[in-house]
Order: C-alpha cells, then structure tokens, then sequence
C-alpha cells in the first residue's frame, strides 16, 4: 500500500512536470521529445549533480541548484538556496551518509530549455550505531541556462526505509 502511494505522489509530480512544460513551450498540443543530444546532455547533467555530491557533499548538492529552486515533499515546499542549503544540511550531516541515485528516463520539453530526470535514489547512513536504508524516487526538473549548462529548478523525491530486494544504485 505505501508503494502504491508513493507511486501516486511521484504520477501526481510527474503530471504538474508535464503540464508545467507544456505551459513554457507554449504550444497547442504537448510532445516530449527525447533527441539523443539534447536528452543526453539532461541524463549527463544528472550524472554529473550525483558525482558532485559524492566528491564534495553538500556543497557539491547545491552546486546544481538555482538561486529559486524548490524542493519537495516538504509542506511547505522549501523555496530557494539558503532555504535548500538549510534543509538538506542536517541529511548531509549524517555520519557515513552515501547517497546515489540514477536516472531512469530524461527528456526535454519542445522548446527545449526546460525537461525532467526521474529515477531510482538509495542513501545509507549510520545512526544511533546502526546502518539505515533508504530508498526513493525521484523527479529533477532543470532548467538550461545561458552557458547551455543545466541547473535543478525543481526537486521532489518520495521514499522511506529500503524494502527487502531494494538494490543500491551508484553513479560512479
């Protein structure tokens, strides 16, 4: 049944992705399209955010993120950089924290500045003396900027301990 939810929540996302790349394309009909290039460079952008956190932590987390991003499932969501930087401070304070994800599907919306990760995420971290699991998924809206660099404008992710036959994900 939580599963069944947590799929709910993260169609809910994926559906307000989807409507808010229709709105920016501003076109009649709604098409993704997935050019090998251009979705590509998205699924290359999310690799890259995932080594970055690996490498240099939380500073490595922010470093993808822009000025106005929002996180969720925060209620309220949780608005722009410091406010960011604030909330995920104390998960990478966490001692042996791993966190790794993997995108599953990218693509770009038609006017091609705006698309979407999603994926499979797994975190281990060591608390009270005990190893802790957790696993999620994960939906990353980015936005290009003027460098053709992507940047997250927008990240939810829902999830909860690891079930049995949860496999860790890596992106290194």
């Amino acid at each position: 049944m939580r599963r069944l939810s947590q799929i709910a929540v993260l169609s809910g996302i994926l559906a307000v992705v989807i409507m808010w790349g229709e709105f920016a394309a501003s076109s009649p009909s709604f098409q993704t399209r997935s050019e090998p290039d251009t979705a590509a460079s998205l699924k290359q952008a999310d690799l890259a955010f995932c080594r970055a956190v690996q490498e240099r932590g939380l500073e490595g987390w922010m470093s993808y993120f822009a000025d106005d991003a929002v996180i969720g499932p925060a209620d309220p969501p949780v608005r722009g950089k410091d406010a960011i930087r604030a909330f995920y401070s104390k998960v990478f304070a966490r001692q042996n924290l791993d966190f790794q994800w993997i995108a599953t599907t990218e693509e770009i919306f038609p006017a091609g500045d705006l698309g979407y990760t999603s994926g499979r995420a797994h975190m281990s971290f060591v608390e009270s003396g005990q190893r802790k699991e957790r696993t999620s998924r994960y939906v990353t809206v980015w936005q290009k900027q003027r460098d053709n660099s992507w940047k997250v404008v927008a990240d939810f992710g829902s999830g909860g301990p690891a079930s049995p036959g949860d496999q860790p994900v890596t992106c290194k």
